[in-house]
């Protein structure tokens, strides 16, 4: 069984566009522990599972999906979908992720265009 929180947590950040500190911060841990939950594959205890769960708005269920390996990383169109739609302003958000393969809901993946 894969441990897929590594992804979950990297995908997160993309996402909301946060930086170590950042997310860190809104899990209410050090920048330190975040590092070795993502680079070096350490899980966290339960009382920071939850902490993660809180800190990111997501529930425990998409937590423990990750760590029973059921978690669908992000590809490179979900990347390029987010970065589009950071370069453009809100009314045209839509048509530019429109521009992205595969950036409309994909139903075997489940993912859908972040703007």
């Amino acid at each position: 069984m894969d441990n897929l929180l590594s992804e979950l947590l990297k995908d997160k950040m993309i996402q909301k566009n946060w930086t170590y500190d950042q997310m860190s911060s809104a899990i209410g841990v050090g920048r330190s522990n975040l590092h070795k939950w993502i680079n070096d594959g350490v899980l966290p205890d339960t009382k920071n599972l939850v902490k993660i769960a809180d800190g990111l708005g997501i529930g425990l269920g998409e937590i423990i999906d990750a760590l029973e390996g059921r978690y669908i990383p992000m590809d490179e169109a979900d990347r390029e979908a987010i970065a589009i739609c950071r370069r453009y302003k809100p009314e045209s958000i839509l048509r530019a992720a429109e521009r992205v393969k595969g950036a409309k809901k994909n139903p075997q993946r489940g993912h859908k265009v972040w703007c």
